[in-house]
């Protein structure tokens, strides 16, 4: 039995001293006892003495000679308050989510209604919704995906009833009849499109047979289509396309800098598609720009779920555009795996990741175009430069917890180098710091894995100090 005793302390509340021996439940107690404490103060200003005392308070048990068994209940609380806080961070709730959800699924039926009612629509444009619903039923969760691909497998049907597959346009696999570049990504896409909804592709033998040729016979047109070769890699064929180096940190900003044109002029068709563009970069949920997009497109949708600018009224293959371009654009982005489609963008992408982007941020500010006059102009009125400041911010904040699944010190070491070496770069103000909260986030870095990104994280923070407080 354990030996004990008791005294009084100078509060008059009575204190049972030294027990030999702790319990499972008095252990338990304790355990309590500490998370208490811990909710009640800052974690990171809470130190052995201060937790003992407070506990020995409440519990009325004398911890001085298993201070072994505090720190271990220390630990084992402050683990599960970081678990708690990465399990809220690994799945954030997008933006508007219940908003974007319900304006997709009114949109999903719509596009289905239209190319069912309309066979000469569908003919043209099936294969296009086929691959826009498998592409979402794949990132997507819920009803969005349920139906996704319940719609996905009703046009397969129509397809099949179609006929389409009896009479594919592949008249140019005779080697008599060269195909145009648009010929050869068409047929890609029906050959891709139509397999993964479980029908068959006819003349799939003949079609890898033309490929196989040692006579190369498609265009130089073919190097900027980048959809046919992510399709023509998914099924096994070889376009001996190559990527301009350059091609993806000017697209970017290429794209983030003229969202806000199409904006002002509400073109439904080219938001949608530069938001998904954008989206497809780590972080770009976060951008203003992509945010002040979705709430178009959110107020724009009609009441049948369709989406059409006004001078398209009547105009089926405009309004089927928008709609299903803006359904895509309101979609959740998602990463699928851990590569790039395209094994041979590795090496590109790697380069770029550990390059100074400052050059093309230079390089591309002269290029912006001039506002137009009147309205067109508004969205950049006032504070156009402390916004694209801010934007940068928020973006490069995005791509690095997105990378570490929530948790900063877990993101790769090149991407935060990256991350780091970019914010240093920046003039940034305490107003900027304030608002994007990317101090915080930057000094969670100084306790990363890698020496070299903890060094530079500390050293960052340590300039912020002298330089801005």
């Amino acid at each position: 039995m354990a030996a004990m005793y008791t005294k009084m302390t100078s509060t008059g509340s009575a204190l049972i001293v030294n027990p030999r021996t702790i319990s499972k439940e008095l252990e338990g107690r304790i355990a309590a006892s500490i998370a208490g404490v811990i909710a009640k103060h800052d974690a990171a200003k809470l130190t052995t003495k201060l937790v003992r005392q407070a506990v020995e308070k409440d519990v009325h048990v004398s911890l001085a000679n298993h201070k072994e068994l505090l720190k271990r209940l220390m630990h084992q609380e402050f683990r599960k308050l970081k678990a708690a806080k990465v399990a809220k961070r690994v799945a954030p709730l997008a933006w508007k989510s219940t908003e974007r959800r319900d304006a997709m699924r009114r949109g999903m039926n719509r596009v289905f209604v239209m190319l069912r009612d309309d066979s000469a629509l569908f003919s043209l444009f099936g294969v296009h919704a086929m691959q826009t619903l498998y592409d979402l039923q794949a990132v997507e969760t819920g009803n969005v995906q349920r139906l996704a691909t319940l719609y996905l497998r009703m046009l397969g049907a129509l397809w099949l009833k179609s006929e389409q597959l009896a009479t594919p346009r592949v008249e140019w696999l005779a080697p008599e009849f060269p195909p145009s570049p648009e010929q050869v990504v068409d047929t890609l896409k029906t050959l891709f499109v139509t397999e993964r909804v479980g029908n068959a592709f006819s003349k799939r033998i003949e079609f890898l047979e033309f490929f196989g040729r040692p006579t190369p016979v498609y265009s130089a047109v073919m190097a900027n289509a980048l959809v046919g070769a992510y399709y023509a890699r998914l099924v096994n064929v070889s376009l001996g396309c190559s990527l301009e180096q350059e091609l993806l940190p000017h697209e970017y900003f290429f794209l983030r800098h003229h969202l806000v044109y199409h904006l002002a002029q509400q073109d439904i068709v080219l938001t949608s598609e530069t938001l998904r563009a954008l989206k497809s970069f780590d972080g770009a949920e976060n951008l203003v720009q992509v945010r002040r997009g979705m709430a178009f497109l959110l107020a724009a949708q009609r009441k049948d779920g369709a989406w059409s600018n006004a001078a398209a009224v009547g105009d089926t293959t405009r309004a089927y555009f928008s709609t299903i371009g803006a359904v895509a654009a309101l979609a959740e982005s998602k990463a699928l795996g851990f590569a790039p489609s395209v094994p041979e963008l590795t090496p590109l992408l790697e380069a770029q990741l550990n390059a100074d982007f400052s050059a093309s941020v230079t390089m591309t500010e002269p290029e912006r175009p001039v506002a137009a006059p009147g309205a067109a102009a508004a969205p950049l009125d006032t504070g156009a430069g402390h916004e694209d400041l801010q934007t940068q911010v928020l973006f490069l904040q995005g791509m690095l917890e997105k990378g570490g699944g929530g948790n900063v010190k877990s993101a790769s070491a090149a991407l935060a180098t990256h991350v780091v070496d970019t914010l240093a770069g920046l003039p940034l103000t305490v107003e900027i710091l304030k608002t994007t909260g990317v101090g915080r986030v930057i000094n969670k870095l100084r306790k990363h894995e890698a020496p070299h990104v903890a060094k530079s994280a500390t050293q960052l923070v340590a300039q912020w100090k002298k330089d801005l407080l």
